[in-house]
């Protein structure tokens, strides 16, 4: 078996079930994308609609005996409904048992199940595009079953034992009771929420991984399309592009371009979401703001079509997305992101110090560094990260250079007159530092509004101060 084939397999299912043009190579080996069954149940569905009913299939399965059910499900379809031979089927159990092993994609599993899957390649089917289909939802007494219909994803309802965690943002300031909360598992799933949402006149929200800092992706009586379960990378290094699905978060982005960089934000636990406010971060200085490197998109709109916009198609709405403001212009499902070249390699050890004062000397700190910000060329190897909390005042600088020179470099931000609390630092990978602010980032934000200011006056600054002190356990000011 060749990777050439197993890669051309997985080419194709993400072309059906994602879209054609923005969707590259998975990074998992094809045997760990199928075993759960879930992804083989939504090819049949999608190459005939209807021969597989929400009801014949587990959406969310939890264990091997879930998987087997699943895959069973699909083997009697091909059976029942594509006229496949009992020679180019496969145990199920083969797939569900399936455990990677070291760096080996080509195992029995695959093995198995190549046969199947080239011959629902190779046959011509006719596969309709949802922007094509005409139906109108059916009349019922309950929009929950009419909604099943046309959605594969999971509906979570306010009885229902996930519905709390679903609601949920970091932002503990903000707290809404959506009516109901949907998971999607592809692009054909959102336009389907969308168009169910459009015909009973609800509004949506949408949810990458919950980062808001004000209420967008959450409001009462509202559909909340929650983007968990599409959180999928997608690397092409011919083009050295990667494409990444709403849900993603940073952190998986980056370890799954690497050697390459995609522009993170601040935090590597946040969600790709971010893109559409801007993304400031710790790269920006150095390599810019992420939407800058957005090169297309895949989204739905209001009529719950899916679009594909780049330069030179929808031109107007790609430029709006990236930056026009906190309107919405439709709900992105995935984006596809310029990759870029570290200034350092990817296990590159970086020089690295914190400097921390009392929470009474931030006033000399914000307006040294703001003086400092306007009168000087920044050095875009130098990364600064200022954080403001009851505890006090945190300082984070690293040189992506030669270790050895950083702790000369890193005398730019020296406070005059000004000693520090305590001065510690370290020598270690740059990405082992940056991932290290994700995971000692406790607790939940506690944002109440964000935006720019020209300058640091007295004002804005005691605003700061008092936003800090206001929250001793969980909140820190960026």
């Amino acid at each position: 078996m060749t990777d050439t084939v197993t890669d051309s397999i997985k080419k194709w299912i993400a072309s059906l079930l994602f879209s054609a043009d923005s969707v590259g190579l998975d990074t998992t080996d094809l045997s760990q994308l199928l075993k759960d069954g879930t992804v083989l149940c939504q090819v049949v569905t999608k190459l005939k609609p209807g021969a597989l009913s929400p009801e014949d299939w587990i959406s969310s399965p939890q264990s091997p005996n879930d998987y087997i059910f699943n895959i069973e499900a699909f083997l009697t379809c091909l059976k029942t409904h594509f006229g496949v031979s009992d020679d180019l089927l496969f145990k199920p159990q083969l797939l569900a048992d399936y455990s990677p092993s070291g760096d080996q994609p080509n195992n029995a599993a695959t093995a198995a199940v190549v046969p199947t899957l080239l011959h629902l390649m190779n046959e011509k089917y006719d596969v309709p595009s949802y922007a094509g289909l005409k139906r109108s939802m059916p009349q019922s007494d309950d929009p929950i079953k009419a909604l099943r219909r046309d959605f594969f994803g999971d509906i979570i309802t306010p009885d229902s034992r996930e519905y709390t965690l679903s609601r949920n943002l970091l932002n503990k300031h903000v707290s809404a009771l959506p009516r109901l909360v949907v998971r999607p598992r592809t692009s054909h799933d959102v336009a389907a929420a969308v168009k169910f949402a459009k015909l009973h006149k609800w509004t949506v929200d949408a949810k990458s991984c919950g980062n808001s800092t004000t209420l967008f992706g959450l409001r009462n009586n509202s559909m909340l399309i929650d983007f968990q379960r599409m959180s999928g990378v997608f690397l092409d290094h011919k083009l050295k592009t990667a494409t990444v699905q709403a849900g993603a978060r940073w952190a998986d982005i980056l370890r799954a371009v690497s050697p390459y960089i995609a522009v993170p934000p601040h935090d590597a636990g946040s969600g790709v979401g971010s893109i559409l406010s801007g993304s400031t971060g710790p790269l920006v200085n150095s390599h810019g703001l992420p939407l800058d490197l957005v090169i297309s998109a895949e989204i739905i709109t209001a009529d719950g079509e899916i679009r594909n916009i780049r330069e030179g198609q929808h031109s107007a709405l790609f430029w709006a997305i990236r930056g026009a403001g906190p309107l919405s212009f439709g709900i992105v499902t995935s984006y596809t992101l310029e990759l870029c070249d570290m200034l350092v390699p990817y296990d590159s050890k970086v020089y690295t110090c914190t400097r921390e004062w009392y929470l009474n000397d931030a006033p000399q700190v914000l307006k040294y560094c703001h003086r400092l910000f306007q009168a000087t060329s920044f050095n875009r190897t130098l990364i600064c990260d200022l954080k403001l909390s009851v505890e006090g005042c945190i300082m984070q600088n690293v040189f992506l250079g030669n270790p050895s020179e950083g702790k000369e470099e890193v005398k730019f931000f020296n406070v005059p007159d000004l000693q520090e609390r305590t001065f510690t630092e370290k020598v270690m990978p740059f990405w082992k530092w940056y991932s290290k602010q994700a995971i000692e980032d406790k607790g939940h934000y506690i944002t109440t509004a964000g935006g720019y200011v020209e300058a640091l006056d007295e004002e804005i600054i005691e605003s700061i101060l008092n936003t800090a002190a206001q929250h001793p356990l969980e909140g820190t000011v960026k």
